[in-house]
C-alpha cells in the first residue's frame, strides 16, 4: 500500500512498520509514542495538570477521531523516520484495551500489533472518523491536536462540525429517470419538508428579497417570478394546484440540533424573560453555577445558541446579560 493513501485508507486496512515509519504526524493524522514499558497512561488518573492528564490514550483517541480519523501508534518514537522502540502496553490485553475505550467514548477502535525483525512489538490503534456534526469530548473539552500538544478545539472549528449535516439526497443524479418518472404526492411532500427543514429567517428573507416566494394565506406560496425562471429552463411545468408551502418561524429545527445541556441553558434564559430582575443577572457564570459546568463549557454553549440566532447579549461586557431572540 502506497504510504500518500493513509489519509483515506479504511479502518480495516493494517499498515507495515515500514509504512508507518515513512508517515508525518500531522499528514497522515498519526501519533507516534515510544512506550517501552507500556506506561502511556490510559485516561490520565493521577495527574493534576489536565493538560497532562489529556495526553494518555483516551485524549488521542478522542483528538483524532475529532480530526477524521487516524491511528495511536506506540511503540515506535515521535521523530521521523520514528525508530522501532518496542512496548508493553496492553500485552496479551488488546480486547480489554477495545473494550474500555468503546465504554468511556463511545468511539470503537481497531486495535492490532505489529513485529520487527527483532521481535519489538509494536501496537496500533485504528480510530475511526466521528460521525457528521458529532464532536468527542475529553473531561468535557472537544480536543484536537496542535503540534505536540492536546488542546481545547478551536471555536470556529467546534462550532463547523456542529452546523454538518448529512449529505443531501437531491444532489443525486438518477441515471436513466426522466421527469415522467417524478410521483406529484411525493413532490408535495418534499416540498413540505425542505419547510420544516428552512425555516429560519434568514433563509425565508433571501427568498422573498429574490421574489422567489409571496405571502399565502397559510404561509407562503412560489411566486409569479419562480414560474417564469422555470418555464424559461423548462424545468417544471405550470402546475399550481398545491404550491402553499406552510411555513412557520420557529425554532424547533434549531433546537432539535441543541445538546441536552444547550437546551437546558436556552430554556434557563427563555423562562426569565418572564422575570426582569432575573434576566439581568443571566451570564456564563450564573449559569455555571446553576448547572455544575465550567465557565468555559458553559461560554461555548451560549456560543453555540448564539451562532443559530437563537439568543442575543445585551449591554456591556462587564455587566450586560444574555436573551432569547423570539421573547
Amino acid at each position: 500500500m502506497n504510504v500518500s493513501k493513509a489519509k483515506t485508507a479504511t479502518i480495516m486496512d493494517k499498515f507495515t512498520i515500514q509504512q508507518l515509519q515513512q508517515m508525518r504526524e500531522s499528514e497522515d493524522r498519526v501519533e507516534f509514542k515510544a512506550g517501552e514499558g507500556g506506561n502511556v497512561s490510559y485516561d490520565g488518573r493521577g495527574k493534576t495538570n489536565p493538560k497532562d492528564r489529556r495526553r494518555c490514550i483516551l485524549g488521542y483517541v478522542i483528538a483524532l477521531c475529532n480530526e477524521g480519523g487516524g491511528r495511536l501508534v506506540i511503540g515506535m518514537h515521535d521523530n521521523y523516520p520514528h525508530r522501532v522502540t518496542g512496548t508493553r502496553q496492553a500485552q496479551d490485553a488488546i480486547g480489554q484495551l477495545e473494550s474500555d475505550i468503546y465504554r468511556d467514548t463511545t468511539i470503537r477502535p481497531e486495535i492490532y500489533e505489529l513485529y520487527d525483525e527483532e521481535k519489538r512489538r509494536v501496537l496500533v490503534i485504528e480510530v475511526p472518523s466521528r460521525p457528521i456534526g458529532k464532536v468527542f469530548k475529553f473531561e468535557d473539552v472537544p480536543l484536537m491536536r496542535v503540534g505536540e500538544e492536546l488542546k481545547p478545539m478551536s471555536d470556529a472549528m467546534y462550532l463547523k462540525i456542529l452546523q454538518e449535516s448529512e449529505p443531501d439526497f437531491s444532489e443525486k443524479i438518477c441515471e436513466g429517470l426522466s421527469l415522467e418518472d417524478l410521483d406529484e404526492e411525493a413532490i408535495r411532500v418534499m416540498k413540505q419538508g425542505y419547510a420544516q427543514r428552512y425555516t429560519d429567517k434568514v433563509t425565508l428573507r433571501k427568498l422573498i428579497n429574490e421574489g422567489l416566494l409571496t405571502p399565502a394565506q397559510d404561509g407562503y406560496k412560489l411566486s409569479e417570478r419562480y414560474y417564469e425562471i422555470a418555464k424559461n429552463v423548462g424545468t417544471v411545468e405550470d402546475n399550481r394546484k398545491d404550491d402553499t408551502v406552510n411555513v412557520q418561524l420557529i425554532d424547533t429545527v434549531k433546537l432539535s440540533q441543541l445538546t441536552e445541556r444547550q437546551r437546558k441553558i436556552y430554556d434557563i434564559i427563555k423562562s426569565s424573560a418572564m422575570n426582569d430582575t432575573i434576566n439581568d443577572t443571566i451570564n456564563a457564570q450564573t449559569l455555571s453555577d446553576v448547572l455544575g459546568a465550567s465557565v468555559i463549557t458553559i461560554k461555548r454553549d451560549l456560543y453555540v445558541l448564539r451562532d443559530l440566532n437563537l439568543i442575543k447579549y445585551v449591554g456591556s461586557n462587564k455587566t450586560g446579560h444574555w436573551e432569547a431572540v423570539n421573547q
